[in-house]
């Protein structure tokens, strides 16, 4: 039986249209695919690194360089400011350059926070001595207005290079949605762990140079402890690739905790001083460089921003009422014995909330997670 040419006509053109259809749907769904999948490298993610390296270093002025001042580190209205400016600039602009990360990076994620994470050393060291010098020769003040160009300058860049791999999605606000993520186990541990971590932190890096001059060192010597602290900050990252990003963490905070309670709490001599510095700003450095990376590995990807927003509030508020409480620890009777003991259980407690999120996802001792 013979097919009308037509109709076989008809037949061939319907085919190649399905076929074509066929085509385009798989080729969209390619190009969705690879739009989807983060690059893990190039100029391009590479680029973004950079512009959020330079954000960092911009931040860590108000966290360290007015250490440098010897400011009332109890509640004085100076150190709130400086502490309320630091978290408002967090939220503002360098929480919304750490987003960004996870669409350039998924292998290669803890290496990016790593290499990110130096800015925050390099902004500590040379807003640290800068303040420091310029304060000197100059004043305060033109010390705080050379800073404020430098950081104008970095920003400028950071602004031309950061770029997301995904348009924006908003979303009306709704209490249920903002607070969905903390009815998940592993989350809920991880944000109380990072909190409660947050005043140990924060503890040795507002009083490491006061409690040296207290000891006895001279004042110029005692203010180069903070860039010290500052400087050895790195090297989390980098290996958190292959370790994994929560037994790097562990491990390192607890080393943390234990350099808090044991060396810290014998300091007597500046090579003790100096050694606890080391130590301390190259294990807790984790708290800066794997705190992004652990919120986006236990995260769906469209509320990385959002969980990361809970996460800085509660470590926010951890950073505003760190200097009240230890100054009143140092004004009672314990005094500065009693200071340091409590950062390091701080660090020992919220290192152990972290370790229950990271046993949620793997009881296995040797797993990569």
């Amino acid at each position: 039986m013979s097919i009308p040419v037509a109709s076989r006509t008809q037949t061939q053109s319907s085919s190649e249209l399905a076929a074509k259809t066929e085509d385009d749907g798989s080729s969209a769904t390619c190009r969705s695919s690879n739009h989807l999948k983060p690059p893990d490298g190039g100029w391009r993610a590479w680029s973004v690194v950079g512009g959020a390296w330079r954000n960092a270093s911009a931040r860590l002025w108000t966290d360290d360089a007015l250490h440098l001042q010897n400011i009332p580190a109890d509640i004085t209205i100076a150190r709130r400011m400086q502490r309320n400016w630091g978290f408002c600039h967090l939220a503002a602009v360098a929480h919304a350059a750490l987003s960004v990360i996870p669409g350039w990076f998924n292998r290669r994620r803890g290496t990016a926070f790593g290499i990110l994470a130096t800015g925050s050393s390099v902004g500590g060291v040379v807003f640290s001595l800068v303040v420091g010098r310029l304060s000197a020769r100059l004043s305060f003040g033109w010390a705080i207005r050379v800073c404020a160009l430098l950081i104008l300058f970095l920003m400028a860049i950071a602004f031309c290079t950061i770029k997301t791999t995904q348009p924006p999605s908003p979303r009306p606000f709704s209490l249920k949605h903002f607070c969905t993520p903390l009815t998940e186990t592993r989350f809920l541990n991880l944000a109380v762990g990072l909190f409660l971590f947050t005043f140990g932190f924060y503890i040795p890096l507002n009083y490491i140079a006061a409690e040296a001059t207290f000891g006895g060192a001279p004042a110029h010597w005692a203010t180069y402890l903070v860039p010290i602290l500052n400087a050895t900050r790195i090297g989390s990252g980098l290996i958190s690739d292959k370790v994994g990003k929560y037994n790097v963490f562990i491990i390192v905070c607890y080393l943390t905790s234990i350099f808090s309670l044991g060396l810290w709490t014998a300091t007597k001599t500046a090579g003790t001083r100096i050694a606890f510095a080391t130590l301390f700003g190259l294990f807790s450095g984790a708290y800066v460089t794997l705190l992004p990376a652990l919120v986006h590995q236990i995260s769906p990807q469209p509320e990385i921003g959002l969980r990361l927003g809970l996460v800085y509030l509660g470590c926010s508020v951890g950073g505003l009422t760190t200097n009240p409480i230890a100054g009143t620890l140092l004004e009672s009777r314990v005094g500065w014995q009693g200071a340091k003991i409590f950062g390091g259980l701080m660090c020992f407690f919220g290192t152990s909330f972290v370790l229950a999120a990271r046993w949620s996802q793997s009881r296995s001792l040797t797993a990569v997670i």
